[in-house]
């Protein structure tokens, strides 16, 4: 329809990572509030932009893609951009190639509300940050439009960014995701069953939310994996089949940064 502003998202955004699905438990319980909150009033003075920090695997991108779902379901009217660090760097160098930086701008700009997922990987990319920032990020702000950060790097590191880009990390809120707790990997556990149609003995569910406890991505890849592993050899899932799975695991996890 003409007049109305440009949707769209540069990267694929699960419509099944909703505020719902999101298991809450002391580890994230404030980044999550923080999550709601913008969701219910993108562009309020508070919380932008939002940095939502925590280590990879800890539930980052999935509580980002249920802002932005959240976002479109209770106010379609609201833009929403969301993408990958990683792809906003290679259409910034594919502007660049083509002398076109203000087309670049203009149409990151042309939206209401900007998710970036994993700005880590924007680490001494200098040239990128800086548009980011001045250009980009900074226009947002000032039009009081909501901008929302993911970021394995936790602010006492800010540092590894340029000067201009900490300094608008810095004037935002940080909202922490910590390791989960023994509780909420155990829960975390449940639902990830009941999605998928499986069940395990309490016994066996236990002991996997003991054994597995540095991030939710790595305890949910070790589930599927016994849960595949005991459909391929038609096996009942017990400890020693979790054992034989986490033997195989290689020291430091999944999920090194």
């Amino acid at each position: 329809m003409k007049g109305m502003k440009p949707e769209f998202s540069c990267d694929p955004v699960s419509p099944d990572n909703t505020f719902d699905r999101f298991v809450e438990g002391d580890c994230n319980r404030l980044a999550l509030a923080f999550g709601a909150a913008v969701a219910d009033n993108p562009g309020g003075p508070l919380l932008n932009p939002l940095v939502i920090c925590g280590k990879p695997g800890s539930g980052k991108s999935f509580l980002s893609q249920a802002i932005y779902n959240e976002i479109r379901s209770k106010n379609p009217g609201n833009s929403v951009l969301y993408m990958q660090s990683a792809a906003l760097y290679a259409v910034f160098c594919e502007a660049v190639k083509t002398n076109n930086k203000m087309g670049f701008t203009k149409a990151f700009c042309n939206q209401d509300t900007l998710i970036i997922d994993n700005i880590c990987y924007l680490v001494g990319k200098s040239k990128t940050q800086e548009v980011l920032a001045r250009c980009i990020i900074g226009q947002y702000l000032s039009s009081h439009k909501q901008v929302v950060l993911t970021s394995s790097v936790f602010p006492k590191d800010y540092g590894k960014f340029e000067p201009g880009f900490a300094s608008m990390l810095q004037s935002g809120v940080a909202g922490f995701i910590t390791n989960p707790s023994y509780e909420t990997r155990l829960l975390i556990l449940k639902n990830l069953l009941k999605s998928v149609g499986m069940t395990m003995a309490e016994n066996v569910m236990e002991y996997l939310a003991l054994k597995v406890e540095k991030t939710i991505q790595e305890l949910e890849g070790i589930t599927l994996s016994v849960i595949a592993s005991a459909s391929m050899m038609k096996s009942t899932i017990d400890i020693n089949l979790v054992d034989s799975i986490l033997n195989k695991i290689p020291e430091g996890g999944l999920h090194n940064e």
